[in-house]
């Protein structure tokens, strides 16, 4: 179980987590998500994924928003990014990333609103610049 608290931490199952340490975009994995509930935005989202994928180490898709941001949390993936997420899709999620070290944007780079639908860049602090600028071109 993932648990994140205000100021004090992230752990799963009781044990500290803390987000990689990777700092080259060509040395890390990247999580992608699909925006499945909005296809329209195919053409745009596998463009961006395969012009991430030629510049990283690897891309995984687990088709959980929530599972994404666990593991930016703990480190098994440098970051992730989706377009069109719901608020109970991240709101928590944010919590533990942050609280794990690491730093959850939308694709402008601008803090995530939890009051609607939104896009982001969630990553161990390192790569989330390479991702905005990627995902600005």
């Amino acid at each position: 179980m993932f648990l994140g608290i205000r100021g004090e931490g992230a752990s799963v199952n009781g044990v500290p987590i803390h987000v990689s340490g990777v700092a080259a975009m060509e040395q890390s994995l990247i999580a992608v998500g699909t925006s499945p509930y909005d296809r329209s935005l195919a053409h745009r989202n596998f463009d961006d994924f395969k012009r991430v994928f030629l510049r990283c180490s690897d891309i995984r898709r687990n088709g959980s928003a929530a599972i994404e941001l666990a593991h930016v949390a703990c480190g098994r993936t440098d970051a992730y990014f989706e377009r069109n997420l719901k608020p109970w899709d991240f709101a928590a999620g944010i919590l533990i990333v942050e609280e794990a070290g690491g730093s959850v944007t939308n694709y402008r780079g601008e803090r995530v609103e939890i009051s609607g639908n939104s896009q982001i860049i969630a990553s161990n602090g390192r790569i989330g610049g390479f991702l905005r600028e990627m995902l600005q071109e």
